[in-house]
């Protein structure tokens, strides 16, 4: 699945984009913009083991949390993901991570590291 021009600008207090285990996604030149200063908030959750347990009136998950999950195949192609009032902007869970890429891509992220992993056992 091909997701071109993706932007995603605003105030969000938990994250701009959550994907749980969706396989082989090429996000090309994604914009992903997080102005929230709620603490913990994100501009992108990458979560292979249902970590966040986010629940929504369109879908059902039926995965318990803390299940491993196959995530393979993330390709981000000239991403510019800035979390721009403090935080992390990028925050892996789980370990069924694999293959994985940020191609010509920036990110900002003020008084913080990047990217964050998180692996709950």
């Amino acid at each position: 699945m091909t997701r071109p021009q993706l932007n995603i600008h605003g105030y969000f207090s938990r994250t701009n984009l959550y994907n749980f285990a969706a396989e082989t996604v090429k996000y090309e030149h994604p914009r992903l913009y997080n102005r929230s200063v709620v603490s913990g908030s994100r501009c992108l959750i990458m979560d292979s083991s249902n970590i966040e347990n986010i629940t929504s009136e369109f879908v059902t998950q039926q995965i318990a949390v803390g299940t491993q999950c196959s995530f393979n195949e993330q390709h981000f192609d000239t991403a510019d993901i800035r979390k721009e009032n403090g935080g992390t902007p990028i925050l892996y869970q789980g370990s069924g991570h694999a293959r994985h890429k940020f191609t010509n891509s920036y990110g900002v992220s003020v008084n913080n590291v990047l990217v964050e992993t998180y692996n709950r056992h």
